[in-house]
């Protein structure tokens, strides 16, 4: 085996004559005026008619060979650009002269988008189908990584000291189109370095924009420009902004031009002073993230697959969630407990660890697109936090305010104290309330009296409501309650799978009588709460985002492996092979499926068809939520408990909102509320600007909402599964032919729980049943 690394790259023009031939290899034959063509000429000529692009490259390539010697690697480097020499094909042909068996590809993008990293992707792609030649490996996008950031916040820091007073900071990336950008995530990318590295400089006053949009006006682009944001006067007493070039490694025109000649005649004509941070470029911590990325991608050729006695095992996880990466974590700690070696692989159809966990910060604020919160009556969540040193990161739920609301025609009613989930446990608030009428007060306290429904057995949450309650119950708060946790219609879903407990209740006489014996023994719910039991409710003090980041620092670099979709699972002699979309294979002893259902059953179904049809009728619904930041003075609602649910019958296109900052202390300034916003349902089909509209319209009927200072929208498509009728027989049968197939293991939100505590544990019992199947493991959690 001889191994090589090649360095792709955009490439620039070096003479002021290969202005225009480098532009025509850019634009690959597609249609752009000539007018735009020159001007982008124009551009180069202001900068001294080249690009420093290549040289860049070059200085960047000689430091990480040095670094690589200095780490005891003497493999050669080259380079190929994507428009410019050396070209993709000229390396390629390069290497196979020189006899090179083996190559780690090292895009140069930092973030995962589809102009950039998939570009960069598909044109290697392309030349190496047409030159032949030695096996790829890519090394991931590094933007999450910590060396990353921290040479990034050097720059900054060495920026930031070359003047004195107050300053605007302004993070800046390329401009990427809005469905690419929904496609890669790549703005939320952008924003979470941004993020971290104004936090470690204590730095408040920052905003992200974005720069050198092209394509054709009509079409939506990322935005704010950066051009048209510094033309906005300074605010009094803040005459500095320090331009951050977050988004690029290297100078080239869209630094050189873009903001130190076009920016900055923007900000100095609205009476800004401008300074800009350097680029990335060959920063010494950079550089050894880089050399290490690429050993850590590059190990020894790949063993025959099958556990060898003494060997290492290799586990992979498909599927890059909660639950993928518990497991991953747990097979690492099985390992250690063993006294084994384990190779561990994370892949993922997505393009960030956490699925639908997705931490953001945005002006001092930190919102939450996914998850917020997690239940701390099961175990595993806090466990997980405690085996990562996270247990002094985790806080409860804002104690004065433990209530909720109801809207009913256009207003917030309180929900009545002591309701939970979906019956009361006090009859005096019950009577109380406005959401009831009379008539549906009194059926609801009729449900003392009922016997339980003989011959027992699994029925629908809206049945069982309807018939021990009355339809007023299950229409003004069982309906919007259930909602808020499953984002599904009650009619559909199983009282079995979801609230066991309850059909236990009246199994013991009934629901109101065993709620209100539990409060008398103080093991129930709390005085003065009512919806959800929310001091059960607890969260990490940087956003259950933190969680993920500290499981993939935990994991290695080169553990999760985004943009990998699994298209094909086959078995081996001793073991099992994966195939993701781009045909790499991915061999391994042991396969975890932390994917949704359906998908497992795609892979699964060729070994056992009725597993796959199983695992396929398990239906999952989209939802989108809307972070919401405002003014608290720009709001009528004196925002006295922990949100609101709306039922359906109120024609909305919000089905809940949660008062974030009032829930958790710490999520925004003073004077500022943040607000999440849940969408569901056939408003889901709506376009972005629709939705958000709609959005607004419904916190200004409920909430007197005057004007948003920003809205934050996260869609995620087929993320809830809906447990329907029959679904714990069907999780029982999946499970058991699971169990006929040796080296495999599934879990995920779609079985036996969609909370965070419920994923994990799942996550971690598949881990250890591929350690069963090798042998004994010890069943205790690891505390």
């Amino acid at each position: 085996m001889k191994r090589a690394v090649l360095l792709v790259g955009f490439g620039g023009p070096e003479r002021a004559e290969d202005i225009r031939p480098f532009l025509a290899n850019v634009l690959r034959g597609r249609p752009v005026p000539p007018h735009r063509v020159e001007e982008v000429a124009r551009q180069y000529e202001r900068i001294g008619g080249r690009s420093p692009y290549n040289a860049l490259v070059g200085d960047l390539t000689a430091a990480l060979k040095t670094r690589l010697l200095d780490k005891g690697d003497s493999r050669p480097l080259r380079v190929g650009m994507r428009n410019w020499e050396p070209d993709l094909r000229k390396a390629f042909r390069e290497l196979n002269a020189d006899g090179v068996t083996d190559v780690t590809a090292v895009a140069l993008a930092a973030y995962r988008s589809i102009p950039s990293f998939h570009y960069y992707l598909k044109s290697t792609a392309e030349a190496h189908h047409a030159e032949g030649g030695p096996r790829l490996r890519w090394v991931r996008p590094w933007w999450n990584e910590e060396r990353f950031v921290a040479a990034m916040t050097d720059r900054v820091r060495e920026a930031a000291a070359g003047f004195s007073g107050p300053a605007k900071w302004v993070f800046t990336a390329h401009s990427i189109p809005v469905g690419w950008d929904r496609a890669s995530g790549y703005a939320g990318q952008i924003r979470s370095v941004a993020e971290r590295v104004a936090d470690r400089l204590g730095q408040r006053d920052w905003t992200l924009v974005f720069q050198s949009r092209s394509g054709r006006p009509e079409d939506p682009w990322l935005e704010p420009d950066v051009a048209e944001f510094l033309r906005r006067p300074p605010a009094a007493g803040t005459k500095n902004v320090l331009i951050i070039p977050v988004g690029f490694l290297m100078d080239h025109v869209e630094v050189l031009f873009d903001l130190d000649v076009k920016a900055r005649e923007a900000a100095e004509a609205a009476g800004w002073t401008f300074h800009r941070a350097k680029t990335v470029g060959t920063h010494p911590l950079f550089v050894d993230l880089l050399a290490d990325l690429i050993l850590n991608r590059d190990p020894a050729a790949p063993a025959a697959p099958g556990p060898r006695a003494g060997s290492t095992r290799r586990i992979l996880v498909i599927g890059g969630g909660i639950a993928g990466l518990a497991a991953a974590h747990h097979a690492r700690e099985l390992a250690a407990r063993r006294g084994e070696s384990v190779d561990v692989r994370v892949l993922d159809a997505g393009q960030r660890p956490g699925g639908v966990i997705d931490t953001g910060r945005r002006e001092g604020v930190l919102w939450e697109g996914g998850p917020d919160s997690f239940i701390t009556e099961k175990p595993a969540a806090l466990a997980l936090a405690r085996r990562l040193g996270m247990e002094g990161a985790v806080i409860g739920t804002n104690r004065r305010f433990q209530q909720s609301f109801v809207a009913r025609g256009g207003r917030l009613h309180p929900t009545p104290e002591g309701f939970y989930l979906l019956a009361p446990t006090k009859l005096g608030p019950l009577f109380r309330t406005r959401l009831l009428s009379w008539p549906g007060k009194a059926r609801a306290a009729l449900e003392f009296f009922l016997p339980p429904r003989r011959g027992g057995g699994d029925e629908t949450l809206a049945s069982f409501v309807r018939r021990r309650f009355g339809r007023e119950v299950l229409d003004q708060l069982a309906q919007p309650m259930v909602a808020g946790i499953y984002s599904a219609d009650p009619e559909e879903l199983s009282l079995r799978a979801t609230f066991p407990r309850f059909l236990d209740m009246e199994a013991r006489g009934g629901v109101i009588r065993s709620l209100l014996a539990a409060r008398r023994r103080a093991a129930a719910v709390p005085a003065g709460t009512s919806g959800p039991r929310y001091g059960l409710f607890a969260t990490f003090r940087d956003g259950v985002g933190s969680l993920v980041d500290r499981l993939a620092g935990v994991l290695g670099p080169d553990v999760y492996q985004g943009g990998r979709r699994v298209t094909r699972l086959d078995k081996t002699p001793t073991g099992w092979t994966a195939t993701d979309q781009i045909g790499e294979t991915h061999p391994a002893d042991g396969v975890i499926l932390a994917c949704a259902a359906p998908l497992a059953g795609t892979l699964l179904r060729p070994w056992d068809a009725r597993l796959g049809a199983l695992l396929s009728e398990i239906p999952y619904g989209a939802v989108a939520t809307v972070n919401v930041a405002v003014r608290r003075d720009r709001l009528r609602h004196p925002l006295n408990g922990f949100g609101f649910v709306v039922p359906a019958n109120e024609k909305r296109v919000v089905t809940g909102c949660t008062f974030s900052s009032v829930k958790f202390e710490g999520r925004a300034p003073e004077d500022t509320a943040l607000l999440r916003a849940f969408v569901g349902g056939p408003a889901l089909a709506e376009t972005d600007d629709r939705l958000l509209a709609a959005v607004r319209r419904d916190l200004g009927d409920f909430l007197g909402m005057e004007e948003a200072m920003w809205m934050e929208l996260r869609r995620y498509p087929g993320a809830m599964p809906h447990y329907t009728l029959g679904h714990e027989e069907r999780v029982a049968e999946i499970f058991r032919r699971v169990e006929g197939l040796p080296g495999v293991a599934v879990c995920g939100n779609g079985y036996r729980g969609i909370g965070l505590p419920d994923c994990i544990a799942g996550g971690e019992e598949a881990a250890r049943r591929l350690y069963r199947s090798a042998g004994a493991v010890p069943e205790e959690v690891f505390a």
